[in-house]
């Protein structure tokens, strides 16, 4: 702890990230909305992007390849603009009967692996 580095280091991750520790609590709790999961993860996704240096570009960088690899993401926020009544023109790969189920569906794997889909 007496390392310089390491204490410009850890000034820098308390100044950028502790926000993240509400994000990922907020996300884990059950019972919300997937509207408002998903204006948290957006608005996650701004604050990462808003991360200066280096270690803000490889952190975006990283974000956008792991959100490039997730489709089934891009459906959630696709149901979640249909939910809220937006117009969207994104084509959504989940049946449009089945988008209100998706209420207050989980967009964390905590969640997802105590849910009973049967």
């Amino acid at each position: 702890m007496e390392d310089s580095g390491i204490q410009r280091d850890l000034a820098f991750l308390k100044s950028h990230f502790t926000f993240l520790v509400h994000v990922i609590a907020s996300l884990e709790a059950a019972g919300k909305p997937l509207c408002e999961q998903m204006e948290i993860f957006h608005d996650m996704q701004e604050r990462i992007k808003s991360v200066p240096g280096s270690v803000g570009n490889k952190l975006r960088d990283k974000l956008e390849k792991v959100l490039q690899r997730n489709g089934g993401l891009k459906d959630l926020h696709t149901a979640s603009d249909i939910l809220t009544g937006k117009k969207t023109d994104l084509q959504c790969n989940i049946p449009v009967h089945l988008v209100s189920k998706l209420k207050y569906a989980p967009i964390t794997s905590v969640d997802v692996e105590h849910t009973n889909l049967c």
